[in-house]
């Protein structure tokens, strides 16, 4: 087999396993929203000196140095749990795992996500996955939490407002 074949091969491959990984991401419902509540708490605070120096370099057309910037946190409370439901795990859009832990009816998660013109930006994570996951630790249902470029938030393909 000359290389282009193994090229071709290895493509088609890749492609075969993305679709089936992405299948599996869909059979994961969305949380009935009469079982959530999401609260956001969009304050102003002053950047850390080393933070704004980085996140300056990377957007120097919008951000500059000093004075307060809006932050958003958002805060999950879990109003209903089903049977299914024993563990929550936060996961922000670039992997890493704000939350993990058991879970009941009020359970609350936390979520930090940063500076609003960083999320908008991309600097900052710019989704979260809210997954609730069964005793095999296999998701049984999510809630997915999107700031898209221009800042409109969804909170499962629901429109909750704009920062």
């Amino acid at each position: 087999m000359n290389t282009m074949g193994i090229i071709y091969h290895l493509i088609l491959s890749f492609a075969i396993v993305s679709t089936q990984l992405g299948s599996e991401q869909q059979d994961i419902r969305n949380k009935p929203s009469d079982e959530f509540e999401v609260k956001v708490d969009y304050s102003f605070q002053e950047r850390p000196q080393e933070e704004s120096k980085a996140a300056y370099e990377a957007v120097e057309k919008r951000i500059k140095p000093g004075g307060p910037l809006p932050y958003l946190l958002v805060t999950v409370t879990v109003l209903k749990v089903s049977a299914q439901e024993t563990r929550v795990k936060a996961v922000d859009s670039n992997g890493k795992t704000i939350a993990n832990r058991k879970t009941t009816n009020n359970t609350q998660i936390e979520i930090k996500w940063g500076f609003s013109e960083d999320i908008k930006d991309r600097i900052a994570p710019h989704a979260h996955t809210v997954l609730f996951l069964d005793d095999n630790k296999k998701p049984v249902s999510q809630i997915y939490m999107l700031v898209e470029e221009d800042g409109t938030f969804y909170v499962n393909g629901e429109k909750r407002g704009k920062f």
